[in-house]
């Protein structure tokens, strides 16, 4: 071990571990606090670094041992909200697209089709209930938090066709055909 900072302050807080050993090991680590461990440690004090995959997830100094900020924990579920969101914008990409490609010729007569604007406020729609289920995510596991953005899908879609039919009524503006 190198040196310790110890930077408590009302808004930012810094707890790093600054370490000399194996290239495996990082030769900083955010320790998150610094109870119980790194208050104690001095420069030139010998300490172990529990190694998991490529996350240092604890230092260890005789029997005292902390845990550090550097966890996968969380990640997974991050992830997998981050890859819906994305998905649904690429859905929404290719359906658009693959409409536009497909009836070009039509729709450089009549204009594009009426149906585009609200499967992009649906894709909108199912790319934001992945925050509610990141959120129950991070309470439980993966799968859970699939079920809960699937489970939400067909409110978006009844949503999405509520507004669809009220924009549709007697009071709705016409549409306009350039031709």
């Amino acid at each position: 071990m190198t040196r310790t900072v110890i930077r408590e302050q009302a808004k930012s807080s810094e707890y790093t571990l600054y370490l000399d050993g194996p290239a495996r090991v990082p030769r900083s680590i955010d320790m998150g606090g610094s109870e119980p461990l790194l208050k104690r440690l001095r420069p030139g004090d010998n300490a172990s670094v529990t190694m998991w995959r490529d996350y240092a997830t604890a230092v260890r100094q005789g029997k005292v041992s902390q845990e550090t900020a550097d966890t996968p924990e969380g990640e997974p579920v991050f992830v997998c909200a981050l890859a819906l969101a994305v998905i649904c914008g690429g859905a929404y990409g290719l359906y658009a697209g693959g409409t536009a490609l497909v009836r070009a010729r039509r729709h450089a007569v009549r204009g594009l089709p009426a149906t585009l604007v609200p499967r992009g406020k649906e894709a909108a729609g199912a790319a934001m209930c992945t925050l509610p289920a990141l959120v129950v995510g991070d309470f439980t596991s993966v799968p859970v938090m699939l079920v809960v953005w699937l489970g939400l899908l067909p409110l978006v879609r009844w949503v999405g066709q509520r507004q669809q039919q009220r924009s549709t009524g007697r009071h709705a503006r016409p549409p306009v055909h350039t031709v």
